[in-house]
């Protein structure tokens, strides 16, 4: 239990630094008013966590017959919530697959909700503040020096591997 959850604090934790570092890199007006405007960083870190969140697949059971988009789905059924997907939901969140730091996007799926939300996410935001709360301190400019590379699993998307140019 202790190695699950030092793996579960770190490696989402750090995969959500490269995640918004990497869609950052790309979006220099986004980056220039996180600079000039650094109380938007907190609500930044809901919204970049939405946009990419490290977690696009998690597992779960049925708590209740139900059926869904007309599939029949039994109590204790194994069903895989997809996460990404969720929060790039038009319905849920207008214009998804832009970035938009005004939004309000505390209802991102990246720590899930409710009984399921995890424990950790009160200090893995925290961590990804400040991580970009000091990006923004140091560097005037930060952009992708090559595409970010990703491995083969399913539930984390999170860079095997992220270069970066910083100014």
């Amino acid at each position: 239990m202790a190695a699950h959850i030092a793996t579960v604090g770190s490696d989402p934790t750090s995969g959500a630094i490269a995640n918004a570092v990497a869609a950052l890199a790309t979006d220099g007006e986004t980056q220039e008013r996180l600079r000039r405007e650094p109380r938007q960083v907190r609500n930044a870190t809901h919204e970049l966590l939405r946009y990419d969140s490290p977690a696009h697949i998690t597992p779960r059971f049925a708590a209740v017959d139900t059926e869904l988009a007309g599939k029949r789905v039994r109590r204790g059924d194994a069903v895989l919530a997809m996460v990404g997907a969720a929060n790039r939901d038009p319905a849920a969140f207008p214009r998804p697959d832009e970035i938009d730091i005004e939004r309000d996007a505390r209802r991102q799926l990246g720590f899930g909700q409710g009984e399921h939300i995890c424990l950790g996410a009160p200090l893995a935001l925290a961590i990804l503040e400040s991580a970009l709360s000091g990006l923004f301190r140091r560097f005037t400019r930060i952009e992708l020096a090559a595409a970010p590379e990703y491995g083969p699993s399913i539930e984390l998307r999170v860079p095997d591997r992220l270069l970066i140019r910083c100014e």
